[in-house]
């Protein structure tokens, strides 16, 4: 077949036309036609070209738009094909190449003519509204046309998909670029978009494109050019060859049959996901600052959305496909941890759904595979991973359903191979971890915070504790007292080598670590004996520990144990003429022992109980956290 035309010349010949002197008509199809009639999407190419064909015509295009006014009826006339869009009509490529176009042309303004976009953004649009007012609205009512593709009868189409990720790429450009960073809605493209007809909906049909986004719509044609992986663009190829290399097969891991697995895999794992995410939280964190405060329809939307998936009603989303997919999404996606802590927070129905689900490893195991390398996370991320197991572990059905959840193997587990493990103690094992890391290093307090409320919430539920997890506790808790003397000097001063963070830090560690052993004492003495065994190993840990007056009372009842264990270890070696027992033999004798233990003898407790709140005012914490994920995204190149 003859090769497709070069769709460079015509867009370069479109925007030397458009940058030129002579002003240009909406009514002149002519003009229009030469980038409508493109038949390739340009997405598909290396976004460095194009961006060389946009700088040779950006000074001229902002510098005569002043006179000609041709940019404004540029933006103009999209938004005017956007408002009568139907998906019928998209019979190629070339709507959305113009919305390409135009997110380049804004993008590049942002850098080096911010204050001339501004102008040209606040300039009037059709009914004496502004110009920004009329590109949201039209963009906002394009969207919900191409996304109900999704609706039953309606086949999607290529064309619609494309469309879909470029409106969406051009709405984020335009609100990071209006919002200053998010921060400062000056212009109100997000108030514009909160009050475009159609916002409350947007909130449902972007979470079910997020939910079933996958790179299968794609054309084999596009995946490459040149050598280069052409997803969406290229720009794209390196979140591609990421998401194919980071597959997580919950199948090897778990003891169920393969077909309750999580049903997609991250290998098949499309980029627009990441542009949906970005386009939801953005949407939902904001906060309008105009004097009469535009209220966030898109949010109250999210917040009331209920389970479809037994209905075919679509202002509903399937509870059970989203959290599934969230599972298979959350070790190669940043943003997928927000999401689901934004669903999981503001909307009641779905924390209910999630509570009640007792295969919480789909979202456990994936967290705790990111968490056990945290150091190569930011820290942002790490945060909103640790809030996420705190608001799990408030709920008892946490503990309980991960005390029932046997691992065959844990491969991202590399100190010890751990097999037939359950998830209560591989939680353990990550979070003692990142306690201990976090202490030596990242000195985190907020982190060390959440990590030590989560130990304490899922303790008191805990039977049968992991040999090697009980170790593991035991172990760091003596390195951390022993850490602590050094810390501290025998007259009370703190050593100078270390500062009131570090001694803040290892103190309250040992605390609520001492907690955590009363509440499973108290709770669930006679089905841990693995624990009861690692204390005895370290009884001279716990002796020392509860010299310290400040440990007296929290490491009464640890005493107690110990004392009664050690007493019956000790008859045991008198029987055998005072030689050492072996650990078998110390095992028997504790097996034994623990049937003849009576509870009564403890010290009455209240268990610790943890609770996340959320501050007042989150966006100004999570907007720039949204704003470091689009930066860091290739998705959406922009400085």
């Amino acid at each position: 077949s003859s090769p497709a035309p070069d769709p460079f010349s015509k867009v370069s010949e479109f925007l030397q036309i458009l940058a030129g002197t002579d002003p240009i008509e909406e009514s002149d199809d002519n003009i229009w036609n030469i980038v409508l009639s493109t038949s390739d999407p340009l997405c598909r190419f290396a976004q460095g070209r194009w961006n060389d064909v946009v700088r040779e015509n950006i000074s001229g295009l902002v510098q005569n738009s002043n006179t000609t006014r041709n940019l404004q009826t540029f933006l103009s006339w999209t938004a005017a094909r956007l408002e009568t869009l139907q998906v019928t009509m998209l019979t190629n490529h070339g709507l959305s190449n113009v919305i390409y176009l135009q997110r380049l042309c804004v993008g590049m303004m942002m850098t080096d003519y911010s204050s001339d976009l501004k102008g040209i953004l606040a300039s009037d649009g059709k009914g004496g509204s502004s110009l920004v007012d009329r590109m949201t609205a039209s963009s906002i009512t394009a969207l919900l046309e191409v996304c109900d593709q999704g609706t039953p009868g309606v086949k999607r189409s290529l064309e619609g998909d494309v469309l879909e990720m470029e409106l969406l790429k051009f709405i984020i450009t335009l609100c990071i670029f209006e919002g200053n960073g998010l921060l400062k809605d000056e212009m109100g493209v997000l108030d514009s978009c909160m009050k475009s007809p159609g916002m409350d909906k947007l909130a449902c049909v972007l979470l079910h494109r997020w939910i079933h986004a996958t790179k299968e719509t794609l054309p084999k044609a596009w995946v490459e050019e040149d050598g280069d992986i052409c997803t969406q663009e290229s720009a794209l190829s390196s979140m591609t060859k990421t998401f194919v290399s980071l597959p997580w097969q919950a199948t090897s891991m778990l003891t169920r049959a393969a077909d309750d697995a999580n049903p997609q895999d991250t290998s098949n794992l499309y980029p627009s996901s990441d542009i949906l995410c970005f386009a939801i939280l953005i949407f939902y964190y904001h906060e309008s600052s105009a004097k009469k405060a535009v209220p966030n329809v898109f949010r109250e939307s999210v917040k009331t959305i209920q389970d479809g998936s037994k209905t075919q009603d679509h202002t509903m989303i399937s509870f059970p496909m989203f959290v599934d997919t969230i599972g298979s999404r959350l070790s190669a996606s940043e943003s997928s941890a927000l999401l689901l802590y934004t669903v999981l927070q503001g909307n009641s129905s779905f924390y209910a759904y999630c509570m009640a689900r007792t295969d919480v490893d789909i979202i456990m195991v994936p967290i705790l595979q990111l968490l056990m390398d945290f150091e190569k996370r930011s820290l942002t991320h790490v945060y909103i991973l640790m809030i996420i197991m705190l608001i799990f572990s408030e709920e008892p059905s946490l503990a309980q359903n991960s005390g029932d959840i046997v691992l065959k193997s844990v491969s991202f587990y590399k100190a010890r191979q751990l097999k037939n493990i359950k998830l209560d103690s591989l939680m353990y094992l990550v979070l003692l971890h990142v306690a201990h890391y976090n202490m030596l290093t990242t000195k985190d307090m907020y982190l060390q915070t959440n990590t030590l409320a989560t130990l304490a919430n899922v303790g008191p539920a805990i039977r049968d504790l992991h040999p090697i997890a009980c170790q593991k506790l035991l172990n760091t808790l003596e390195k951390v007292n022993d850490r602590l003397d050094k810390i501290e000097n025998s007259d009370g001063t703190v050593n100078h080598s270390f500062g009131p963070l570090d001694v803040q830090l290892a103190s309250d560690f040992v605390n609520i670590i001492l907690e955590v052993l009363n509440a499973m004492i108290v709770h669930n003495i006679s089905s841990n004996a693995n624990l009861l065994y690692s204390l005895m190993h370290k009884k001279e840990c716990i002796d020392r520990i509860r010299a310290k007056s400040q440990y007296r009372d929290v490491s009464e009842n640890i005493g107690r144990v110990v004392e009664y264990f050690a007493e019956r270890i000790e008859r045991k070696s008198q029987a055998h003429h005072g030689s050492p027992l072996t650990s078998e033999a110390i095992q028997d004798v504790i097996q034994v022992s623990i049937k003849e233990w009576r509870s009564s003898v403890l010290k009455p407790s209240v268990d610790l109980k943890f609770s996340y709140e959320e501050e007042a005012r989150n966006s100004e914490f999570f907007v720039p956290c949204i704003l470091d994920m689009i930066k860091k995204s290739p998705c959406i190149p922009i400085k």
